[in-house]
């Protein structure tokens, strides 16, 4: 149960670190037009992969936007101390466009954020730039990844570096639009190493 118990451990940690500072927009493919206006949720973080929208935990709303977090590759060398896992983020949102509230307007000079509306000129426009939000939620767990020595009870193996770019198959980007694809990759040194057991002996 060890490396279950790590792996869910870790998830936790990207839930309340990264996704529960952001929001960003909630899919909703059976509207798509001028007169959408989406509405902003939490990214949620899964363990080992994303569920179907007909097998979500009961407090999500929807599988994406999301962060999955996924083992690698594991390695134990207990004479040393070593007790690795090698782990990789995979990151999903959606985003088609300019919805017609994103195009706000100042009520007043000094109002702060509550003194905007949405222009009334305002109009849904579709675009390839939704790769931004995808880009900035992984930039935001690259920071806390980078900014913390631990992350539950697990070291970051700073040393080895911290990979990421965007996802791909062996034919190339993934191209799902509007939805979008990126990756992470980083090692943590994890608790003990597992003892062999002497109770028959005892």
């Amino acid at each position: 149960m060890a490396i279950v118990n790590d792996l869910n451990k870790l998830c936790d940690w990207l839930q309340t670190e990264v996704c529960d500072t952001i929001q960003l927009k909630m899919p909703n493919d059976a509207k798509n037009d001028d007169g959408y206006e989406y509405e902003l949720v939490n990214p949620t973080a899964f363990t080992l992969y994303t569920p179907a929208k007909d097998r979500l935990p009961p407090n999500v709303k929807v599988p994406v936007p999301s962060v999955c977090i996924r083992l690698s590759e594991g390695e134990h060398r207990p004479r040393e101390g070593v007790n690795k896992m090698k782990l990789i983020l995979h990151f999903c949102t959606w985003n088609p466009g300019i919805h017609r509230q994103d195009n706000f307007v100042p009520l007043e000079d000094g109002a702060g954020i509550k003194g905007y509306n949405i222009s009334a000129e305002a109009e849904y426009r579709r675009s390839a730039d939704g790769w931004q939000d995808c880009y900035s939620f992984m930039d935001k767990t690259l920071r806390a990844i980078e900014s913390a020595e631990y992350l539950a009870d697990m070291r970051v193996v700073a040393e080895d570096g911290i990979k990421y770019g965007m996802a791909s198959t062996q034919d190339g980007f993934i191209e799902d639009y509007p939805y979008w694809w990126a990756w992470i990759e980083f090692s943590v040194q994890a608790g003990n190493i597992r003892a062999r057991s002497y109770d028959e002996f005892l």
